[in-house]
């Protein structure tokens, strides 16, 4: 488990970073922590992220793809 700005910056190294939602009322969800175009993590936006879902995406900000509050994710890296 990594904090939300250890998983940008690890993913900004090329390193594999996945990010996971809880959803107390029904399955959860999954993407994969892509690095960010500028090198920055942005708290207010959250992490860079692909998935694929009802909608695809190849590049977002999680908060773009989730109402959910930030606080509903956790990151897992390898180091």
């Amino acid at each position: 488990k990594v904090t939300a700005e250890e998983a940008q910056a690890l993913a900004n190294q090329g390193k594999p970073v996945v990010t996971a939602m809880k959803n107390d009322s029904g399955h959860g969800h999954v993407q994969v922590v892509c690095p960010s175009q500028d090198g920055s993590y942005n708290p207010q936006k959250g992490v860079t992220i692909a998935q694929a879902g009802r909608n695809l995406y190849d590049y977002a900000y999680v908060t773009q793809v989730y109402n959910a509050s930030l606080s509903k994710l956790t990151y897992f890296a390898h180091r």
